[in-house]
């Protein structure tokens, strides 16, 4: 959660757990994430789940952690001519700091988890069978779960009907379209896109 500060333009306070401020750094270090072209960038989710309308960009970054709760604290600068954020207001804060280009992205309706609690869902295989596997999950965008592991881009995912399959089974597949915004399955197409992994209806 974020705190406004002041009208227009609006400073709101970010706190940032030091593990994850460490995952950041290494991941930007060894390449496997690219820092955006336009600079770290802040979205902000109002509480209705709308995306304010204006990016914010980064003020400074406290230079101590809070002992309490293992946290450091960032500013962001937000215009606000609209004065829809005010002061004492509670926001969601999306930091995009880096770009993952080989990222994986599935639908959450796709995954389940099973009795030992792992992520897991249903691909079909290069014979046309279902086979289940268990994923490495990372953040949650937008309606899609970021895999870590577990997928790869060309896999063939099971978005509809996953109830009615079982592991080993035969299945007649139907190629779709995930939108990536929503994570919601569009009209059935032959071009199935594979970041999110691409989706196959079971029947």
């Amino acid at each position: 959660m974020t705190t406004i500060q002041q009208l227009d333009p609006v400073y709101v306070d970010l706190d940032q757990s030091t593990s994850e401020m460490e995952r950041l750094r290494s991941q930007i270090a060894s390449g496997k994430l690219k820092r955006p072209a336009e600079g770290v960038q802040v979205e902000l989710l109002m509480e209705s789940g709308k995306t304010y309308g204006h990016k914010g960009k980064y003020g400074f970054t406290d230079a101590s952690v809070n002992e309490s709760t293992g946290s450091v604290s960032s500013r962001a600068i937000f215009a606000n001519p609209e004065r829809a954020l005010l002061p004492g207001m509670y926001v969601r804060a999306r930091v995009v700091a880096g770009v993952d280009p080989a990222a994986i992205l599935v639908p959450q309706r796709a995954v389940s988890r099973n009795p030992l609690g792992q992520a897991v869902a249903m691909f079909v295989d290069k014979d046309g069978k279902i086979e289940q596997r268990t994923l490495d999950l990372g953040e949650d965008v937008d309606g899609n779960w970021l895999v870590r592991s577990g997928a790869k881009s060309g896999d063939r995912l099971v978005v509809e009907g996953t109830q009615k399959v079982r592991p080993g089974a035969p299945v007649k597949t139907v190629e779709v379209a995930v939108d990536p915004a929503t994570g919601l399955t569009m009209n059935p197409t032959r071009q199935a896109d594979a970041r999110p992994a691409a989706g196959a209806t079971g029947q």
